[in-house]
């Protein structure tokens, strides 16, 4: 069986499901057995909208811009590392394993963003190619001025 993960409110020290016919739909599954509960903060996750924008649209503009410009082809997959590294940019440590040093990159990968950090992100990402003429759209933006 997988993880059950339900979205709640703590109210007054209690906890208040959002779906509670769901949740108890759902905690038949192991019903009469022990289980851990873990509680932690709602935080959310870029949205849909946000992930359907970037590899829907930025990215493949971002694709087409570089195989005119620079006559390679790239994958969206190469597109998301390059803006990992150039525009959220990782973290660098230097840890010593088994007595040798060694460098690990800690990268926030856009699928760990909060929607609020997705938009820095998007923001960022339209500078970034702005300085090279191409100009990224917002995710509901239908006019050109």
């Amino acid at each position: 069986m997988s993880e059950l993960m339900f979205k709640a409110k703590c109210d007054d020290g209690k906890i208040d499901f959002y779906a509670k016919d769901y949740v108890q739909q759902k905690l038949k599954i192991v019903d009469g057995q022990d289980v851990y509960v873990t509680i932690k903060k709602y935080q959310a996750k870029r949205s849909i909208k946000q992930n359907n924008w970037y590899y829907g649209v930025a990215i493949p503009m971002i694709q087409s811009f570089l195989l005119e410009t620079q006559g390679e082809r790239y994958s969206k997959e190469d597109v998301n590392q390059y803006h990992l590294n150039m525009v959220v940019k990782p973290v660098i440590e230097v840890k010593p394993i088994f007595n040798t040093p060694c460098t690990i990159y800690k990268i926030k990968r856009t699928s760990e963003m909060t929607t609020v950090e997705f938009m820095d992100f998007k923001d960022k990402i339209q500078m970034y190619w702005a300085q090279y003429d191409l100009l990224i759209p917002d995710p509901d933006q239908t006019e050109w001025i």
